[in-house]
């Protein structure tokens, strides 16, 4: 568990009423994670979503062709800074993670229980709404990068 004060001081939360805040806070936990980490990988069942307290996460996109594991490639599709939350699939279905996610710099986080939040989001829809709204910024964000940097790759 986390503090409420804790969760209180980023932009995800903002909205959330007192009472939310404290409940969240218990589905939540405080993780310190090592460079270099994988905090998730591609195309697994998306078991939490993160936000970024201090450190860097990059997000890996993974292309391999199923005759032959061994031929793989990644290609860093964006990264996460303080603040933001990562994960993100794991309020939208099907919930798989969409890339990986691995630790450019010693980082901590906070890690909240996906079932767990989904439970929480269908009992308290105003919640859910408010989060919802959140996540689909931060993929619109997300893609409008994409975008720019596939632009930028054509040129």
């Amino acid at each position: 568990m986390v503090s409420p004060e804790l969760l209180r001081r980023y932009a995800f939360f903002r909205h959330l009423q007192e009472g939310h805040l404290k409940a969240l806070a218990q589905l939540s936990e405080e993780l310190e994670i090592e460079k270099g980490e994988v905090v998730f990988e591609c195309d697994e069942h998306a078991s939490a979503i993160y936000l970024l307290i201090d450190g860097r996460v990059d997000l890996v996109y993974v292309v391999f062709d199923p005759g032959d594991l061994s031929n793989k490639r990644s290609f860093d599709v964006g990264d996460v800074n303080p603040g933001e939350v990562f994960g993100i699939s794991a309020l939208i279905e099907p919930y798989t993670y969409t890339t990986a996610a691995i630790t450019g710099e010693a980082s901590r986080t906070i890690r909240i229980d996906a079932d767990a939040l989904r439970r929480y989001c269908a009992d308290y829809p105003d919640v859910g709404l408010l989060l919802t709204q959140h996540i689909a910024q931060t993929a619109m964000s997300r893609l409008h990068s994409m975008r720019v940097q596939l632009a930028a790759a054509q040129i």
